[in-house]
């Protein structure tokens, strides 16, 4: 996620939020890796994994029927910055 999260930084995770209500950044897991990533909700019910660094990382379109093994552990509300 960088540049808005760095590499190792610390990162707050509100676990009351485990829905994707609205567009956000969210930590998740999917097929056992934990990821932390945008996530938006598509029409249809897949959902799209963005990240901040698309030259690594392109964007994930996760389908309907792949979505059932996203769990969902929060939404990230804070990330510690270095100077």
């Amino acid at each position: 996620m960088e540049p808005t999260i760095q590499s190792g930084a610390l990162v707050l995770v509100d676990r009351s939020k485990r829905e994707i209500r609205e567009d956000g950044v969210y930590a998740f897991s999917i097929d056992g890796e934990i990821r932390i990533k945008r996530i938006r909700r598509n029409v249809g019910g897949s959902f799209t994994l963005l990240s901040d660094n698309k030259s690594l990382y392109p964007d994930e379109t996760v389908s309907l029927a792949d979505a059932q093994t996203l769990r969902i552990h929060g939404r990230v509300f804070w990330a510690e910055r270095y100077v």
